[in-house]
């Protein structure tokens, strides 16, 4: 998404003693493809120019998760895994939420985006998530992210 009020990200970041990872939201998105547009790419820059790694703090296929079929997996979950093995993504947060019964201002039209309304797309998604390529909580996350125990 465009930045608030056309502001630069610089205007944004309170500098790297402050900031360990940047981060975007991945919702529509991924129904066009790996390409998430300028302002994703901008974002990505930024973080390379700070050597900052990048994750997905928030990310649901906001035009729903169906009981059956696969189509979801095919037009937006694959975009979605493939944008992350390309950018070399190894933090994702995914949001699985019923949107409908939030209620929340802006997004009537988004659908239930639940992992379990699918078993077959949960399954897929857990069986990409455990690879070793991704951070997961653990004991040694804390050293793994290269801070150093309290």
């Amino acid at each position: 998404a465009k930045p608030y009020k056309d502001f630069s990200l610089s205007s944004w970041y309170p500098g790297d003693d402050y900031v360990d990872w940047v981060a975007i939201s991945v919702f529509g998105h991924a129904y066009n493809g790996t390409d998430f547009g300028p302002y994703c790419d901008d974002v990505l820059k930024f973080a390379k120019q700070h050597k900052k790694p990048v994750m997905i703090a928030e990310a649901n296929p906001i035009n729903g998760i169906s009981s059956e079929g696969t189509e979801v997996w095919d037009d937006w979950f694959v975009n979605f895994f493939t944008f992350a093995y390309q950018k070399n993504i190894k933090a994702i947060s995914f949001i699985n939420e019923d949107w409908p019964s939030t209620k929340i201002p802006g997004i009537s039209a988004w659908k239930d985006g639940r992992l379990y309304n699918n078993k077959q797309v949960s399954k897929a998604w857990f069986e990409e998530t455990k690879k070793d390529r991704y951070l997961k909580q653990s004991k040694e996350l804390y050293e793994l992210l290269g801070y150093k125990k309290p």
